[in-house]
């Protein structure tokens, strides 16, 4: 290992050091995949996407500290987790709701921006506002990315109710039912 890494680098090439580094890194983002998240999918998502659905994991086993978020933020390469964050106090963190985040986290600006994750958390605050379904449905085929070209997506949309539905089960029952409502509206969605 001494000599490898001491060994002068030639540019383009890749070491044996390098491939260590690289298996570790994919080692330890495997253990970060939240028990729900096919790992396949997991590897699509961008780092908000991840951090998120990770930290919502942590939030329903009971861990609210701020450590937590801003460790994660890190290690997710999050530019700015206070924009999604619902409360930042001490021991009591915890990230915004779909219906706290409303419809900021839209704009290009946004990490979230016309991420499938984003477009399932309007389609949850429109639900939990009493939005009617068909509707729900019309905003969500917009706001994600190829919805009806790319079977993957409807896929994860629906992956992603399941997921936010068990989660939220404890912490926010509201949204746990919309997120169980928009699962089976895209499941039993006619297309065509």
């Amino acid at each position: 290992m001494t000599s490898e890494a001491g060994r002068p680098r030639v540019k383009g090439e890749t070491t044996f050091v390098d491939d260590l580094i690289a298996f570790a890194v994919d080692t330890a983002n495997q253990c970060l995949v939240p028990q729900g998240i096919p790992e396949k999918h997991w590897g699509e998502l961008s780092g908000v996407e991840r951090f998120y659905l990770k930290l919502l994991d942590l939030e329903a086993k009971g861990f609210k500290t701020l450590d937590n978020y801003q460790n994660f933020a890190k290690a997710f390469k999050v530019r700015d987790f206070r924009a999604i964050m619902g409360s930042q106090k001490a021991n009591h963190a915890r990230l915004k709701s779909a219906v706290e985040l409303g419809r900021a986290e839209m704009s290009e600006g946004s990490e979230l921006h016309q991420s499938v994750l984003r477009a399932v958390l309007y389609a949850l605050m429109e639900l939990v506002k009493d939005m009617d379904g068909t509707e729900v449905l019309g905003h969500l085929t917009f706001n994600v990315p190829d919805y009806f070209g790319n079977t993957t997506q409807r896929d994860r949309v629906v992956e992603l109710a399941d997921y936010l539905a068990k989660k939220l089960e404890t912490i926010r029952p509201e949204e746990a039912s919309a997120a169980r409502v928009l699962r089976e509206l895209v499941k039993n969605q006619r297309l065509g």
